[in-house]
C-alpha cells in the first residue's frame, strides 16, 4: 500500500471497499471484519500505522477506544462499551502502579530486614 502526499490523507476506505475486506479475511473472520471493518477503513494510512503500533506497544484498551469511538449506526452503543475501555486501562494503569508500589515496599523490607539482621547480630555478641 503506498501513500499518497497530495492533498488531505485519505481513509482506507477510498481503496479498500468492506466488500473487498470481507473476500480477503477467512471465512470465521468475516463476522468481525464486519463489525469493526468500517472502523479501520475509515482510517488515513497514518492512523491504521499509529493504530497498529498501540498493538505492538501493548496498549491493547487505547487501540480498542479507537476503534469504538469510529462505530456508527447500530454500534453506537460502542460509546458505552468505550467507557468500560477506559476504565479497564485505568485499572491496569492502577495494577501498574500498585506493582511499582509493592516492588518499592518490597525495597524497603529487605532493607529494614538488614537493619534488624544487624541489631541481632549484634544484641547475640552482647
Amino acid at each position: 500500500m503506498t501513500v499518497s502526499t497530495a492533498g488531505p490523507p485519505a481513509p482506507l476506505a477510498d481503496r479498500l471497499s468492506l466488500e473487498d475486506l470481507l473476500e480477503q479475511v477467512a471465512e470465521g473472520l468475516r463476522p468481525w471484519a464486519a463489525k469493526y471493518g468500517p472502523s479501520l477503513l475509515s482510517m488515513t494510512a497514518e492512523e491504521f500505522m499509529a493504530w497498529v503500533e498501540l498493538l505492538a506497544a501493548g496498549r491493547t484498551y487505547e487501540a480498542y477506544a479507537e476503534v469504538l469511538a469510529r462505530m456508527t449506526g447500530p454500534d453506537a452503543r460502542a460509546q458505552g462499551i468505550l467507557t468500560n475501555a477506559k476504565w479497564l486501562g485505568a485499572n491496569e494503569a492502577n495494577a501498574a502502579r500498585k506493582t511499582a508500589q509493592a516492588a518499592a515496599v518490597n525495597t524497603l523490607l529487605e532493607a529494614i530486614a538488614a537493619v534488624a539482621l544487624a541489631i541481632l547480630t549484634a544484641l547475640i555478641a552482647l
